[in-house]
């Protein structure tokens, strides 16, 4: 990443990283002190999870790690008495416009599911791989003949011992890799597949740092995406307020004045949703409103 020369001409000093979107503004500046080596001044870009809001199931506690939500295990009877029992024209007279109308129905739903729907603590991924004992005892092994073949480096019998102990470890890990993307293609699983893909990148994050128009520093996901579309704004054709015309497809005796949202149609589409607990940007699964569906019906029908 460094493109300029640090020591003449030439290029003596280099920035290795494994996560390139995470480093910019890598520049040569002058020399440190009695140096001849020009100094590498870069910007490292760290985002912290710690007190941030996650859009997911997830409940975060400092304290205890993060929490999840147990909706396979969940209360959904305690949750539909309480739902349906509750008094939603009251809440919707009160929230005059449809983001609070939103809000407040979210508010009465998270309640309703801190308590009766249980959690469990979620502790920071390790780093390490763990692997099976067979193959954590044919790496001890490799490594111990290795120490040994580096004791005595003319012992021929030392090194090919040691070259098929590295061999038995590598077909071991290979048999153990190649076993896991079996279970994960067996489990007939779209998010187990899309979690192992994304744990094999070696670059997790897909856009880079990028500066806006003022030379300001975008790093999150919204300041990226602020970016991008202040960007793709200006170089787009400008709206001259012109429609083009088209022909009447549907017969002239045909129209679709308004859209009317009934408890029942509701309730018909939320029993046809999948039965699945991976959560959207609400936090809320699909499986909540598909077995919570005659209760929720009604005051989805007056957000709608």
């Amino acid at each position: 990443m460094v493109n300029e020369a640090t020591r003449n001409d030439n290029v003596l000093d280099i920035l290795l990283v494994n996560e390139p979107n995470t480093v910019f503004d890598v520049h040569v500046g002058p020399p440190f002190g009695g140096s001849d080596h020009c100094c590498v001044n870069f910007t490292v870009v760290a985002e912290s999870t710690l007190g941030s809001e996650s859009p997911n199931d997830t409940v975060t506690d400092c304290s205890q790690g993060t929490k999840r939500y147990r909706w396979k295990d969940a209360n959904y009877a305690a949750l539909a008495d309480y739902l349906s029992t509750y008094d939603w024209n009251h809440l919707f007279s009160v929230n005059l416009s449809v983001d609070l109308m939103w809000s407040a129905f979210c508010s009465v739903v998270r309640e309703a599911i801190d308590v009766h729907v249980p959690v469990y603590s979620v502790n920071p991924r390790p780093t390490k791989k763990r692997y099976t004992k067979k193959i954590c005892k044919a790496a001890a092994r490799k490594n111990c003949l290795w120490r040994k073949s580096r004791s005595d480096p003319n012992n021929n019998i030392w090194k090919l011992k040691y070259g098929e102990a590295a061999r038995q470890f590598k077909e071991a890990v290979r048999s153990f890799e190649i076993s896991k993307e079996k279970q994960v293609i067996e489990n007939n699983n779209l998010g187990s597949f899309y979690k192992h893909i994304n744990n094999r990148l070696s670059c997790r994050s897909g856009v880079g740092v990028l500066h806006g128009e003022n030379g300001e520093v975008a790093t999150s996901d919204t300041d990226k995406a602020s970016v991008l579309n202040n960007y793709f704004s200006s170089v787009c054709t400008n709206d001259d307020g012109v429609l083009p015309e088209f022909d009447r497809v549907a017969p002239a005796n045909v129209e679709f004045n308004d859209v009317m949202f009934s408890p029942a149609n509701v309730k018909s589409v939320l029993r046809k949703l999948k039965n699945k607990v991976s959560c959207g940007l609400d936090g809320l699964p699909p499986t909540l409103f598909k077995k919570l569906a005659p209760c929720l019906a009604f005051p989805l029908s007056v957000l709608y």
